[in-house]
């Protein structure tokens, strides 16, 4: 059996990776902006639920991603979060409000600190 041969992998340049950096920060201000508009117009038990579990995915994505793109502060944010979601805290909490002042706060300190990133980016 012959051996394959590996393709080398040219390294990204860092225009190109600054400028995936950049998508990826949008996405996580994008994200973060409409789940916590979400979060405040949805009225249901049921569809809070659901949409805790959509951002519980894409909270868990932007926390594996955040190494990657060098902004391990977002990482540990979202790592919190997860945590919190994961455990249903905020859900069993649904009765005193605090489901949607908790989360919305997370969401906001996440798109806050990418908006951080993004201006330094551009400085």
């Amino acid at each position: 059996m012959q051996a394959q041969q590996l393709k080398t992998v040219e390294p990204l340049n860092d225009e190109l990776y600054m400028q995936l950096r950049l998508d990826y920060i949008e996405h996580i201000i994008k994200n973060c902006q409409s789940f916590s508009l979400r979060a405040r117009t949805n009225k249901s038990i049921k569809s809070i639920y659901s949409l805790n579990q959509e951002i519980l995915r894409s909270i868990h994505s932007i926390k594996g991603s955040s190494p990657m793109y060098d902004i391990s502060i977002i990482g540990k944010i979202c790592h919190h979060l997860e945590d919190i979601l994961s455990n249903n805290y905020l859900i069993n909490n649904l009765n005193n409000n605090s489901y949607i002042e908790n989360l919305t706060a997370y969401l906001d300190l996440i798109r806050l600190t990418a908006l951080v990133e993004k201006e330094y980016i551009y400085s």
